[in-house]
């Protein structure tokens, strides 16, 4: 366990501002790029023995990132909440689009 406790450290080290970073870059929220990039550590930390190593595990975590952000932007729309406002996101947002994403991404998992 102290192993995986390192590991998770030396991620959050490497990764937490790329993470961030990407998610706000995408979504100009603060708050839904700390809440990616925290489930994408999380996520990344729970399939930590399946990870093999660099550049496989960054790569897996930007596409993470990326599958949770279209993931919670098509959830609030679906629940008929105003995404744009809840996150003050663009006006650019393609439901069909995004639910295409997110279904190639569960089957590839």
């Amino acid at each position: 366990m102290r192993i995986r406790s390192r590991l998770m450290k030396k991620w959050s080290n490497q990764y937490y501002r790329l993470l961030y970073v990407y998610v706000y870059q995408i979504t100009s929220s603060s708050s839904l790029a700390e809440e990616i990039t925290k489930e994408t550590l999380l996520r990344a930390y729970e399939r930590s023995d399946k990870l093999k190593g660099e550049p496989e595990t960054g790569n897996w975590m930007i596409r993470t990132a990326r599958y949770l952000i279209l993931k919670e932007v098509y959830s609030s729309w679906e629940r008929g909440e105003d995404i744009h406002e809840k996150y003050d996101l663009p006006d650019i947002v393609d439901p069909s689009a995004m639910k295409s994403i997110i279904e190639q991404y569960e089957e590839n998992e």
